[in-house]
């Protein structure tokens, strides 16, 4: 479930080939905007709910928006706003403790592999998730975005293969999953503050020091 800000424009569409079944609810009032921030914060948000949860909420209020009696405003009102702080709230707590397997199975995998070409939509796929929702857990669950995760392990591989072989920059940036130098060199001197020669260089010196 999201919550959309219809006063601003938005584009948005489907994920994957399955079929979809949408359910709009339009609300407005006071707490309106209080609503769109708690949830979104500075970018849109979706609220990690079950499919069939989601469908039965909205039918029962479709249900009762259709039911007569004066009474039907105040329980809409009240249902509604009930079903906006629990969304909030499952927004600001994220229910990602039942990920928490498939992250560190992802994590595996990373360390497994990392001197191969990875894409984060085979790691969504492989967790059964949308690669937006992947992206966002695992940053939840690991503290990094898979990228930051797969970047640090690279160059921490990287470190390992500069001061225990006579590898070449070039031959090391291969062995853990670069395509050329540069990209090595470029992730090294950021995480490092040096590049992998000037390191190299640098424990040389140190070894030689009387």
């Amino acid at each position: 479930m999201a919550v959309i800000d219809c006063s601003k424009e938005q584009y948005y569409a489907t994920y994957g080939d399955g079929p979809w079944r949408f359910f709009w609810m339009h609300f407005s009032g006071c707490a309106a905007d209080s609503f769109v921030r708690m949830v979104n914060g500075g970018a849109l948000r979706t609220a990690d709910s079950d499919p069939a949860r989601a469908a039965e909420l909205f039918d029962q209020l479709d249900s009762m928006a259709h039911t007569p009696g004066r009474q039907t405003d105040l329980l809409l009102s009240l249902w509604i706003h009930q079903l906006l702080c629990e969304l909030a709230r499952t927004v600001e707590c994220g229910p990602v403790s039942r990920h928490q397997a498939a992250m560190e199975e992802a994590a595996s995998f990373l360390h497994a592999h990392l001197g191969e070409p990875i894409r984060v939509g085979d790691l969504a796929q492989k967790a059964g998730m949308s690669e937006f929702y992947f992206q966002r857990v695992f940053h939840e669950v690991m503290g990094q975005s898979p990228y930051d995760y797969l970047t640090r392990l690279r160059v921490e591989r990287a470190k390992l293969l500069l001061l225990s072989s006579d590898h070449s920059v070039a031959e090391i940036a291969a062995m853990v999953g670069y395509s050329d130098a540069r990209g090595l060199i470029n992730s090294f001197k950021k995480r490092e503050g040096c590049t992998p020669s000037c390191l190299r260089r640098k424990k040389a010196g140190e070894r030689i020091l009387p």
